[in-house]
């Protein structure tokens, strides 16, 4: 996210890559895992970059539209990426009665949830996965934005740049 925020799209898109290559060098006890964490800094970094093509096409003339908007949409199509994916890993990949079992009795034992298929129980993980997946690109993104404030990043980040180009309004912080 920083590397986006700084640099542009192109390098944040590099530094996922970079971060992918890295988790498949370093070996995975969970073999999709690095596929799984590129899809989902891919779709946020694209949610980002659309909220703020949007909003700078609609002539914005506000920072914190242009931020909210990214984040919005960050967030939204990264659920709409991932839920089919961990639905792929984990309600094909890995169905078996074993899992479902244990992650059932566990939910029943913590938290006094009770799941009464296979069904319930992949539906009810779709939508934690998805409030986690809405929670982590909340805090991906709001730390990268509190950077821009510092002075020697606002004045050479691209997203300050490209929100302030000539032919755009005059760019008020909100």
């Amino acid at each position: 996210m920083l590397a986006f925020v700084i640099y542009g799209p192109a390098t944040g898109t590099m530094s996922a890559f970079v971060l992918f290559l890295i988790l498949l060098a370093r070996g995975a006890a969970f073999p999709p895992g690095p596929y799984m964490k590129l899809a989902a800094v891919l779709s946020t970094l694209l949610g980002l970059w659309l909220g703020i093509k949007i909003t700078n096409a609609l002539k914005s003339s506000r920072i914190g539209i242009s931020l909210a908007a990214g984040l919005g949409l960050g967030a939204f199509i990264r659920i709409l990426v991932m839920t089919p994916i961990n639905y792929l890993v984990v309600g094909v990949l890995f169905a078996s009665q074993f899992y479902f079992t244990t992650a059932s009795n566990a939910l029943q034992a913590t938290a006094r949830i009770t799941l009464t298929g296979e069904t319930d129980f992949i539906f009810f993980m779709l939508i934690l996965t998805a409030i986690y997946n809405g929670l982590h690109t909340l805090l991906s993104i709001l730390p990268t934005f509190s950077i821009l404030r510092m002075p020697q990043i606002t004045n050479r980040a691209w997203m300050i740049w490209f929100l302030s180009r000539p032919g755009q309004p005059e760019l008020k912080r909100s």
